[in-house]
């Protein structure tokens, strides 16, 4: 398993489900679906990724201990 954080400044949290058969041929996709419960249960209302990520424009002091154990991946 491969990580890079190249910047841990934002709070941003991303994991990745995989299904589908495999064999002699593939067929390759993804989709990034935000989850808006999980946002308003960790952020607050209204927190958006945009707000989260881009914005950021909403912190939760929680995060503080991933962003720490991220960055002495590096």
């Amino acid at each position: 398993m491969d990580a890079a954080v190249p910047n841990v400044g934002a709070d941003l949290v991303a994991f990745s489900v995989q299904q589908g058969i495999f064999g002699g041929a593939t067929v390759q996709g993804g989709v990034i679906n935000p989850r808006q419960g999980w946002n308003d249960a960790y952020y607050g209302g209204g927190a958006t990724p945009r707000a989260i990520v881009l914005e950021n424009r909403f912190r939760n002091p929680g995060a503080q201990g991933l962003k720490t154990a991220l960055t002495t991946l590096r």
